[in-house]
């Protein structure tokens, strides 16, 4: 949407979850079940928040197929909780992963900007039944070294979840609270 268009728009929203998914614009978010709290709680809808659980970086090409087809002006990446487990803590590998997917949706979306979310860090009582979960400060390293190398933006999130209270029971998705706050991070973030 364009700058006039959308502040035309924000005064006659009448709530807080209609102004973020105007906010957020002709935007896409392509994730895992991380991403599927963000249609879940009603903050962006089906065309803005693109998600299939258990995704990773090397096999999102419907959620990509879908986004190709909205041409949106900016691709959000949220991927690797599910990484972390199938690369077994080889760093490298995710990297070249995601790489080739980067260089795919480039060419599907030359005029798309994408910007990269780091993962989320995970609760100790998950990395304790899950020992690959620990491998998210390694792996978010490396992705933020790839963001750099590519000029891509890497949005930091891991100071949006604080405590254990911040988790569901899982410890590894987070609760409600988190969303509004993860959105207004990525569109600060970016400047929107």
């Amino acid at each position: 949407l364009k700058h006039f268009e959308k502040s035309r728009l924000l005064k006659g929203a009448h709530t807080k979850e209609e102004r973020m998914k105007i906010r957020f614009g002709n935007a896409v978010i392509l994730g895992d079940s991380i991403v599927e709290g963000l249609y879940a709680y009603q903050l962006l809808d089906a065309n803005q928040a693109i998600y299939k659980r258990g995704r990773r970086i090397n096999n999102c090409d419907e959620e990509i197929n879908k986004a190709v087809q909205l041409s949106p002006e900016a691709l959000f990446l949220n991927y690797g909780m599910n990484d972390l487990i199938y690369f077994r803590g080889d760093a490298q590998l995710f990297i070249a992963a995601y790489e080739e997917t980067v260089n795919h949706i480039r060419r599907k979306l030359p005029h798309t900007s994408i910007y990269v979310n780091s993962i989320l860090p995970i609760d100790a009582h998950a990395i304790a039944s899950t020992p690959s979960f620990a491998y998210v400060d390694a792996f978010n390293q490396a992705l933020q070294t790839y963001c750099e190398k590519e000029n891509l933006m890497f949005i930091d999130n891991t100071k949006l979840l604080k405590n254990s209270a911040d988790y569901e029971s899982d410890g590894v998705h987070p609760k409600s609270s988190f969303y509004p706050l993860w959105l207004e991070h990525m569109l600060k973030e970016v400047g929107w």
